[in-house]
C-alpha cells in the first residue's frame, strides 16, 4: 500500500447510506442489498441496467476507481464498472465476462462505440466462487485498466462526461459488487512504461497550426476538443499536416486516436508521416470494414506493404461512429504499426522522405481527431 495515496470514497454495502438505487422493476430488473453485497438481477434480453451516485473526482489528479464483481450467473454476458456518467446517452464502461473477456466503450450523444472490443484475458477470474476486480486507473493523459490487478489495457484518457460511478449489467443474468473505491493516487505511484513526452496535442485550441479550412469541399476545424476533418465530396482525399522534429535515431512512438463518424465503411482514413510533399510519404490507413493499408507514395506512385487486409483488432464502423488508436512505435531498427494496443504489422525502418506527419481522408466522411501524442522511449 502507498502511504500517501488517499481514499476518499468507499462503499463496501454493510448499510445503504449512500442511496444506491435499489427495489423492482417487475420484468426488468432488481437491485437489492444483502450480505454486504450489491446485486443486480437483471430480467429482460438486451437490457443493460444500470445503477450509479454522484461522486466529485478532482480530474487533475491522477486517481483510481476500482470495484470487486463477487457473483455473476452468465458465462457470456457483461458486467461491471460504470464511470464518467452524465445520464443514458453519455457515460463510459469497463466491464467483464464469465467466460474470461473484457471490453471497454463509450456512449456519447446516444452512440455506442467500443474503445477496446471484447478481448480475451487470463486476468479474469472464471471459476467459481467468484471474485474480480476490476480498476480503472488515471495516469497523466492515459487510462489503464486492471482486472485483479493485473494490467489488460492502455490507452489515451476521453475525459468524464459527468461524475456519475456505479454499475452495469447486461442481458438476463445476476450480478453481485462486493465494494466500489475511489482513491487518489500518491507521488510515488507509477503503472506506466517510462517515456519522454515530446509533444501532446488535445485540440482543445491551434496553438501546433494546424490546417483550418471552412468552405467546400472539405472542412477543417478545433471543436469540441478534438479536430475535426470533414470531407463533403466523394472519391476526392483530403490531408491536413505539418513539420515534426524528432530524433528518428531513437526509439519513440507517434499515436493519436481517429473517429471515424458516419459515411460510407469503405471510405478510408489514417496516419501520413515521412512526408515531403504529398507525391512522397509513407501511410497507415483504416477503414470502417475492419481493414488497413501499409505502404507509401513515391513520386506519385503507390505501394502496398499490406492492401487492405481484415483484422478484428480494427473497430468497424457499425453504428455512426467508430473509435480507433493508431500508433507507429520505432524500437531498435523495426517500424510496428499497432492499432488500440496490438500490432498489425512491422518492418525494417524505412528511409523517410522528409519530416511532415498528418492526418489523411478519403470519400464523404467526418473524422475527429481525439489527441496526437509523440513520446520517446529510450
Amino acid at each position: 500500500m502507498f502511504a500517501s495515496a488517499q481514499t476518499f470514497f468507499h462503499d463496501d454495502f454493510d448499510n445503504n447510506l449512500n442511496n444506491w438505487k435499489t427495489g423492482e422493476d417487475p420484468g426488468v430488473v432488481n437491485r437489492t442489498i444483502e450480505n454486504n453485497s450489491f446485486r443486480i438481477a437483471s430480467l429482460k434480453s438486451g437490457s443493460y441496467p444500470y445503477t450509479v451516485i454522484p461522486v466529485d473526482i478532482d480530474l487533475s489528479r491522477n486517481f483510481e476507481i476500482s470495484i470487486a464483481m463477487n457473483y455473476q450467473s452468465a458465462d457470456n454476458q457483461a458486467a461491471g464498472l460504470l464511470f464518467g456518467y452524465l445520464d443514458g446517452k453519455n457515460f463510459q464502461s469497463f466491464v467483464t465476462s464469465k467466460n474470461g473477456y473484457f471490453r471497454y466503450g463509450v456512449k456519447e450523444k446516444g452512440d455506442w462505440s467500443d474503445v477496446k472490443t471484447w478481448t480475451k484475458t487470463n486476468a479474469v477470474d472464471t471459476d467459481d466462487p467468484l471474485y474480480n476486480k476490476l480498476s480503472v486507473i488515471r495516469q497523466g493523459s492515459d487510462f489503464i485498466f486492471r482486472v485483479n490487478d493485473e494490467i489488460v489495457y492502455q490507452t489515451g484518457a476521453i475525459d468524464f462526461f459527468g461524475n456519475g460511478i456505479g454499475f452495469v449489467v447486461n442481458n438476463v443474468q445476476t450480478a453481485g459488487f462486493d465494494f466500489i473505491k475511489v482513491r487518489y493516487l500518491s507521488e510515488n505511484e507509477d503503472y506506466l512504461p517510462k517515456k519522454s513526452l515530446v509533444v501532446r496535442d488535445e485540440f482543445n485550441d491551434n496553438s501546433n497550426n494546424w490546417a483550418i479550412n471552412n468552405s467546400h469541399p472539405a472542412i477543417f476545424k478545433m471543436e469540441d476538443g478534438k479536430y475535426h476533418l470533414e470531407m463533403m465530396i466523394a472519391d476526392q482525399s483530403y490531408q491536413s499536416s505539418q513539420s515534426l522534429t524528432i530524433d528518428y535515431s531513437r526509439d519513440f512512438e507517434i499515436k493519436a486516436r481517429m473517429i471515424k463518424k458516419g459515411g460510407s465503411k469503405e471510405d478510408d482514413y489514417g496516419l501520413i508521416f515521412g512526408m515531403n510533399g504529398i507525391e512522397n510519404l509513407y501511410f497507415f490507413q483504416l477503414n470502417g470494414e475492419k481493414k488497413y493499408a501499409i505502404g507509401k507514395v513515391q513520386d506519385g506512385s503507390y505501394s502496398y506493404a499490406v492492401n487492405w487486409e481484415e483484422s478484428k483488432k480494427v473497430h468497424f464502423l457499425s453504428g455512426s461512429r467508430c473509435y480507433n488508436e493508431l500508433c507507429l512505435m520505432k524500437k531498435g531498427s523495426r517500424l510496428y504499426y499497432n492499432v488500440n494496443g496490438e500490432e498489425l504489422y512491422n518492418q525494417a525502418f524505412p528511409e523517410l522522405f522528409g519530416s511532415d506527419f498528418g492526418f489523411f481522408l478519403k470519400g464523404k466522411q467526418t473524422i475527429l481527431v481525439d489527441y496526437l501524442e509523440v513520446n520517446y522511449l529510450d
